[in-house]
């Protein structure tokens, strides 16, 4: 699509130079289509009416604040943003050269599976740390990418799953005694022998029945000279019914998605404004609730009772394909509205889709993969909350393992009040735990007293990648924050040793004065994801080599 785009909706232009729009007979944009603008790359939009509409400034506390300039023109950058976008009815596409769309929604797929792994460790690690919170706006962002994950990712989204439970749903045998005609008997059941004879009402068998032959009939033939039998017998008849506790189960699951995916508060994501930065969310929740829909008018339904209780311990919603996806879903669901997600910016992940947040998020699941590769996991704390929709969020999270090793996301350090040389105090001051200004690095690792520290580093100075070039390829780390590794290991006690991560290619370590081991230090470990979405192998085995280093110190 060429710019300068038009929408007449909302009288605004968008350009890529501000002398492209001093005109407003702009030819209306293509809305199948979308502008392509680089995320380094600043473009300008024009409002020709008096009001600028309330969307441009929800949109405005996403990005950087953009530039107002006279006549209602504005500079506007999507730094670190990737994929489609939207301004007004104006779509627009974002080409990032470091992490692109691909990649970027395979490190989110992946980001969505390492979540959903840390909520179903809340079933299955003893001694959670929990407290009772506030209700708050961020669940239906995570309950969205659950949703996604588990409805529409191929190649058992929900359409391949409504199809295979349909095809051949879940059937368990039933048998019921009923009175049928002597005629009609092909069996006697011995239980009912007892009461065979206690009617008045007898017939006389027809020659060829099979009763005639049977050791009961000769038998009454000798005692009686007849073969009289009652008219009517009561027999067990033998049947399947899809009307089973699993299929109950699903039958009342499929209604509570439907309700959650009508939701305005999903539907409406972020929910102060009906422009959506990231258009695919309406359709992704429009394409759920169309498989959601489709499923509940399948015709065996009407034979399913109500769910009166949930078979936790069925094996058919523990293996069965479909079956399973939607139980685990279901269990994923109910354990989210206990968790704390407040360290997580989900609202970033979705609508402005920011590779620097997604970047730090990934970075902390990739060393707690590797952590537990040698560490069995024993707590976290997070919040519990009631509600489909409610959630209590902290600003960090701790992970606990054995052998008093601990991963933290966002932990702060206390500083310390200080004092005025020219009137210093008569006694010492004791420090906290840092001994000047509050430090809050993004990922920290103890083992005892001990701790190393990694903070992910996804710009550099003045919002640049490291060692990037014209071409977007990066190499080397920002010295500026290698120096600020230095501030940590010196501030905060007992720091071991301190490294940036970033998605580049160069590796680099400093030991300190007095190291005795490759860690204590400070430097940067190059850590970038592959197509999959995981962390490339050599990175990955570098900084789980500092790790094991760190672990394994006696």
């Amino acid at each position: 699509m060429t710019f300068p785009l038009y929408d007449p909706g909302c009288r605004m232009a968008i350009g890529l130079e501000p002398l492209s729009l001093s005109e407003e007979e702009i030819q209306s944009a293509d809305p199948s289509s979308a502008g392509e603008i680089d995320e380094n790359r600043t473009f300008f939009v024009r409002f020709y009416g008096d009001v600028i509409p309330d969307f441009f400034h929800s949109i405005s506390k996403k990005v950087e604040p953009p530039r107002e300039f006279p006549g209602n023109l504005f500079e506007v950058r999507f730094k670190n943003m990737v994929g489609l976008t939207r301004l007004g009815e104006v779509n627009l596409r974002i080409v990032n050269r470091k992490i692109g769309e691909t990649l970027y929604n395979a490190m989110l797929t992946s980001l969505t599976e390492k979540v959903a792994d840390l909520v179903f460790s809340l079933g299955k690690i003893t001694g959670q740390s929990y407290t009772k919170g506030l209700s708050g706006d961020t669940i239906p962002y995570i309950q969205f990418l659950f949703l996604k994950k588990y409805l529409l990712a191929k190649p058992l989204d929900i359409f391949a799953i409504s199809g295979l439970i349909t095809a051949n749903p879940h059937r368990r045998l039933l048998s019921a005694l009923e009175r049928i005609g002597i005629d009609q008997a092909t069996r006697i059941d011995p239980s009912s022998l007892p009461s065979l004879f206690s009617t008045s009402n007898f017939t006389m068998l027809r020659p060829d029945h099979f009763l005639v032959d049977s050791s009961l009939g000769q038998r009454i033939l000798m005692k009686t000279g007849k073969t009289l039998f009652p008219i009517e017998i009561q027999s067990e008849k033998k049947y399947l019914t899809v009307d089973t506790h699993e299929n109950r189960f699903i039958k009342f699951f499929l209604k509570d998605l439907a309700g959650r995916l009508s939701d305005e508060r999903l539907r409406r994501l972020p929910g102060d404004s009906e422009s959506y930065l990231n258009p695919s969310i309406i359709q992704d929740v429009a394409e759920m609730a169309e498989g959601i829909e489709w499923f509940r008018t399948a015709s065996f339904w009407a034979e399913v009772g109500e769910m009166h209780l949930i078979p936790t311990n069925s094996q058919v919603l523990q293996h069965r394909d479909g079956y399973r996806q939607l139980f685990e879903l279901y269990t994923l669901l109910q354990l989210a509205t206990r968790c704390d997600f407040d360290f997580m910016d989900f609202d970033r992940l979705l609508e402005t889709k920011d590779t620097a947040t997604l970047f730090e998020y990934w970075c902390f699941f990739v060393i707690r993969d590797l952590i537990e590769r040698q560490r069995k996991p024993i707590r976290w704390n997070t919040e519990v909350v009631n509600g489909p929709w409610e959630k209590s969020l902290p600003a960090s999270l701790t992970i606990s393992y054995e052998g008093d090793v601990s991963l933290s996301f966002n932990r702060s350090f206390g500083g310390s009040i200080g004092f005025n040389p020219t009137s210093p105090p008569h006694n010492l001051l004791v420090p906290s735990e840092s001994y000047s200004y509050n430090y809050r690095p993004d990922i920290v690792v103890t083992k005892g007293d001990h701790m190393l520290i990694f903070d992910a580093k996804y710009k550099g100075q003045q919002n640049r990648f490291y060692g990037e070039d014209e071409d977007g390829n990066i190499r080397s780390p920002n010295p500026e924050d290698i120096g600020k590794m230095h501030t940590y290991r010196e501030a905060i006690l007992n720091v071991a040793g301190a490294f940036i991560l970033y998605p580049g290619a160069d590796s680099i370590c400093f030991n300190s004065h007095t190291a005795r081991q490759p860690f204590q230090g400070v430097g940067a470990l190059p850590l970038r994801p592959n197509d999959e979405g995981g962390p490339n192998l050599t990175h990955g085995e570098a900084l789980a080599r500092v790790l094991s280093y760190f672990l394994d110190e006696d």
